[in-house]
């Protein structure tokens, strides 16, 4: 299954996920794990909208792991691979991403992917807890500034009216992750760039040009590549 679209994120819940199976006997990783996984990263959009939907992590965790205890595996084991039930999440949570109009599978894809493979443990544990997919979807797109919409996987959502009528973004994905450089100069919020003048010149050569026009800034923390970018 190919999971280059997950980001680094997701990939240490899937590395956390197999070291969970291999650690509780497991015969393969499944949705059950992939939420231990989930559970780990903490300050993840996921982490945020289950403890926002009022769930005690450490009640969900110790709650899993018990499900796993009692759960019946496949005599082979091979903890490093997915079980069907986990591929299933990991394909909700591709559908998700394209409802979501993004191009990347975050936490809070694979939460909700594996919400919907209702056949897994983790989609009862989470049940239990009161999490469902409906609500989950919603504090999702509330926390990526999409309004609640929880549409059917496969529609992308549309830009909803705001208070005061004024549209909400179209590009929730790119603005919770991203910085608007052109929005902070505009309201003044950008500090002076000193002593930059001929990297701010390259950069800004490198931008005009009609093809291979966009500039890399390389290197260690505080040497100033902010500095350049904001300029």
């Amino acid at each position: 299954m190919n999971l280059d679209r997950l980001t680094e994120r997701a990939r240490q819940v899937m590395r956390r996920a197999k070291e969970e199976a291999a650690r509780l006997g497991s015969s393969h990783a499944s949705t059950e794990h992939i939420l231990l996984g989930l559970i780990a990263e903490n300050d993840s959009v996921a982490v945020t909208a289950l403890r926002n939907l009022g769930v005690d992590l450490a009640v969900l965790r110790k709650k899993t792991i018990a499900q796993i205890q009692n759960a019946t595996y496949y005599l082979e084991k091979d903890a490093t691979q997915l079980s069907p039930s986990g591929k299933r999440a990991i394909q909700f949570a591709h559908q998700e991403a394209q409802s979501l109009g993004v191009n990347f599978i975050g936490t809070e894809h694979l939460l909700l992917g594996v919400i919907r493979e209702s056949e897994g443990i983790a989609a009862r544990v989470l049940l239990s807890q009161g999490v469902d997919l409906v609500k989950a979807r919603a504090e999702i797109l509330r926390l990526m500034g999409m309004g609640g919409g929880g549409g059917p996987a496969g529609q992308e959502p549309t830009a909803q009216p705001g208070p005061g009528g004024k549209k909400k973004s179209k590009t929730p994905a790119l603005d919770a992750f991203g910085t608007d450089l052109t929005e902070l100069a505009r309201l003044n919020k950008l500090d002076p760039v000193i002593g930059r003048v001929d990297e701010v010149e390259r950069v800004i050569q490198v931008l005009c040009r009609r093809t291979k026009n966009n500039p890399v800034l390389i290197g260690e923390a505080g040497v100033g590549k902010t500095a350049i970018a904001e300029g």
